[in-house]
This record gives C-alpha cells, structure tokens and sequence, in this order.
C-alpha cells in the first residue's frame, strides 16, 4: 500500500472475458466473424447500412445503431430491435461463457489483492446470464463486491 491510502480504501477492478478467463474471443477468427455477424443482424433489423459504414468493431456499431434505433424508430420497433439484439448477444456470450476457462492464477491473484484490503469488482461487456455462467463454473462470484455487466448500461465503452 503506497503513502495515503488506507486498508479498503481503495478498488482494483477486473474486465472478464481474457483476463480472468480464457474464451473464444481470444481467437481473432472468432472476432471477425462476430463482428460479420453483427453487422448483418443490424442491418437485418432495419439499420441502414451507411450509419455503420466504416465501423469494424461490433461494439461500436451496435452503439451507432441503438442511437440510430433511439432516433428514428417507432417505440414498437425499438423493442423489437431491444429484444432481437439481446437474443443475438446473448447467443454468442452464452456459448463463450461455456467455452471458458479459468486462467492459473486468477484466483490466488484476487486473494492477494483482497489481502491487501482492496474492494474488487468486475466490469464487463458481457450479459448477466455470462457472468453468472462463469461465475458458477469456475467458483468467483465470492471474490466479487460488484458486476457491472453490458445489461446495466445504455452504452457499452469500447476501447479503440
């Protein structure tokens, strides 16, 4: 613990998918054929191509699109667009999540660092349903004061 800080006064926050477990998304293959499969979803659902024109990566297309979607579709439409994607994401997160594995020294790396008196939380652009998967498969919920997952955000960050 540096000068200043005191015991529990400080967070360290983890990212779940290839951080804390291995997954499909490791695999560059598997990521561009999401990133295909997103964009046609999209389009599928009535996004005009233009607005993801030049966006490669799905996380910012589907932040273009749910702006597009907020702005020019009707409320019904909108739902449906809501409930469609979910679908599609959930599909991909899910069978990731059962894919995972849990990285060596994950666990002993979280012990040490609640040790040191540290809240620890996980924030992830992935499902509820995904993180609590994983979490029963590999046993870390209890390492965890709290999830932040994609489903209690409007928009999903995206580094570029």
């Amino acid at each position: 613990m540096t000068k200043g800080e005191k015991e529990g006064n400080f967070a360290v926050l983890f990212d779940l998918e290839d951080t804390l477990v291995q997954t499909p998304w490791s695999n560059h293959e598997h990521v561009l054929k999401f990133r295909q499969a997103t964009r046609a979803k999209l389009e599928s659902l009535g996004v005009p191509s233009a607005v993801l024109e030049g966006v490669e990566r799905a996380t910012i297309m589907r932040n273009k699109a749910s702006m597009c979607v907020e702005q020019s579709f009707s409320e019904k439409n909108t739902e449906r667009f809501g409930r469609e994607m979910e679908i599609f994401l959930g599909d991909y997160e899910l069978s990731s999540a059962r894919k995972s594995v849990l990285f060596p020294d994950c666990v002993s790396t979280i012990e040490t660092i609640r040790g040191l008196g540290a809240r620890v939380g996980l924030v992830t652009n992935t499902s509820k349903e995904a993180v609590n998967l994983v979490f029963e498969t590999h046993g870390i919920e209890r390492f965890f004061d709290v999830v932040v997952t994609r489903n209690r955000t409007p928009r999903v960050f995206c580094w570029l």
